[in-house]
Formats: structure tokens, C-alpha cells, sequence
């Protein structure tokens, strides 16, 4: 589940361990982006399916470079 606003969350990522989490599903997250979906959107599907453990701030900082340089 995502914290509230407001709330910590209890599992820190060691340093990295974000970006090895989002090169890990970048083929999907890429698809993606290019079928129009936004990065929240993304990131509630991949958090939901497990496959990332990041704050949506942390994802959301990492993707928005990637997405800008395509432009």
C-alpha cells in the first residue's frame, strides 16, 4: 500500500536500489510512455504488481528526465 501524505515509509531503498528497480522494468515503463500513459499512472501499476518498492516521488524524479529527452 502507499503511505499517506505525510507518513514515512518504514522500508528505505539503499542508495541505488530505486534506479535498479526502474532499469529493471524500463522496456515496460518506456511502452508505456509511448502508449500515452502518465508516471503516476505507471507507477501505481508497478507498485500494485510489486515490481517496485519506491516512494512515487523517488519514481516519479527518475522517469521525468527519461520522458523529457525523448521529446
Amino acid at each position: 500500500m502507499i503511505a499517506k501524505k505525510g507518513k514515512k515509509n518504514p522500508v528505505r531503498l539503499s542508495p541505488g536500489e530505486a534506479r535498479v528497480q526502474f532499469i529493471a522494468n524500463l522496456d515496460e515503463i518506456q511502452q508505456m510512455v509511448n502508449d500515452g500513459y502518465s508516471i503516476r499512472h505507471i507507477y501505481l501499476k508497478l507498485f500494485n504488481e510489486g515490481k517496485i518498492t519506491m516512494a512515487q516521488r523517488t519514481f516519479s524524479a527518475i522517469a521525468r528526465p527519461r520522458q523529457n529527452k525523448k521529446k
